[in-house]
């Protein structure tokens, strides 16, 4: 996970102070022998320090702090996962940044969206999702599936209700019907 206290050296790497030794960041060897990586929640990152990883997204090499010139595997691969488009902190998520735009360009945008189906299916166990908006009441099925079918079938209907201007995530359902 990218956090705010992300630093250029905890990916890439860096040189001891003490000993001089390198210390490998988490994007060396993938980046040298193949592999993904995937920085997730990089919107929440400082922009100035993930602009550091420009040169070596792009280029076909890349010099590491040991001073060794790096050749980028042809396998390797790396991930951005984020909850905004980069732009900056949106309804829900306010503690996203700003992304300097050469990152964002060095990186293919797909937008995900919750599946309803597979949500039902982690939340009550069952596959026969529907798209029915049955109003049930929770307490009136003792049997757990019911129950946690009910659940999910209520979160649904307040996500619908409430749009984009409220956060419902498939946690929501999820761990509602774990509760139940």
């Amino acid at each position: 996970s990218i956090d705010p206290t992300m630093t250029v050296g905890k990916l890439l790497g860096y040189r001891n102070l003490v000993t001089g030794d390198y210390v490998p960041g988490f994007l060396l060897a993938p980046y040298r022998e193949g592999g993904i990586a995937l920085l997730d929640e990089i919107d929440t990152g400082d922009p100035g320090i993930l602009a550091a990883l420009n040169a070596p997204i792009s280029n076909t090499s890349y010099t590491f702090p040991t001073g060794e010139r790096v050749k980028r595997h042809a396998m390797f691969r790396i991930i951005a996962g984020a909850n905004s488009r980069g732009t900056g902190a949106v309804a829900g998520y306010t503690a996203r940044n700003r992304l300097d735009a050469a990152t964002l360009d060095r990186f293919a945008v797909v937008e995900m969206t919750y599946d309803r189906a597979l949500e039902w299916t982690l939340a009550t166990g069952s596959a026969d999702y529907a798209g029915e908006r049955k109003t049930w009441n929770i307490h009136a099925y003792p049997d757990k599936v019911k129950a946690c079918k009910a659940w999910a079938n209520w979160k649904f209907k307040v996500e619908d209700s409430a749009g984009a201007s409220v956060l419902c995530s498939p946690r929501a359902s999820i761990l509602g019907a774990r509760a139940i």
